[in-house]
């Protein structure tokens, strides 16, 4: 019987007081994200916009290895950045080694601390050393997004496009595909008028 209490004591002590990374970093950190080049793009992480020129989104720790950002800008092509590389917090594992092991009677060492660390993924960080990933403290990472290299089409592309449209639209209405008003129409349209 005190066994038992001595393992839920020590599950609710843990409970309350959650492990040294858990503490320390949480399960989550902070991507600052930047692009530089281009304030006016829109970030999108997982298909949503999460802001213009700069955002602050938060990430699970475990997922730090497998983020893409998508930069997209209008008239320019959208530009996808992946990064693939986390670390392992070892110090974390340290104190929660240390301060959140319970002895149980008998001698034997239970690490509460480091099961509840990777049951909640609280052991991973961002890899400084990718490029494009800075540090700032140990729960806040910038990402910072080159896109100074805006592919915009040139006017004479967007020029032939308008002359190709005005040209299929001229040849559907000789055919008598679409009528008049329509023809009218659908070129005030593709004019801009």
């Amino acid at each position: 019987m005190k066994l038992i209490q001595t393992i839920l004591f020590a599950i609710t002590i843990s409970l309350l007081f959650s492990s040294c990374a858990l503490i320390v970093g949480g399960s989550k950190y902070n991507a600052i994200v930047e692009v530089v080049g281009a304030p006016d793009a829109s970030i999108y992480y997982k298909g949503k916009n999460i802001g213009i020129g700069n955002a602050s989104i938060r990430i699970p720790r475990n997922q730090a290895d497998k983020l893409i950002f998508a930069v997209r800008k209008d008239g320019c092509d959208e530009k996808q950045y992946v990064f693939t590389t986390r670390k392992y917090r070892g110090w974390a594992f340290a104190g929660s080694l240390i301060t959140y092991t319970i002895i149980l009677p008998g001698g034997v060492p239970i690490p509460l601390g480091v099961i509840f660390d990777f049951a909640f993924s609280a052991n991973w960080k961002p890899n400084k050393y990718e490029t494009g990933i800075q540090k700032m403290d140990y729960k806040n990472y910038k990402y910072t997004l080159e896109y100074s290299d805006c592919n915009s089409k040139p006017a004479e592309d967007i020029n032939f496009s308008i002359k190709e449209q005005l040209k299929g639209l001229e040849e559907l209405f000789n055919n008598g595909d679409i009528t008049e008003e329509e023809y009218k129409a659908s070129r005030k349209k593709v004019l801009g008028l």
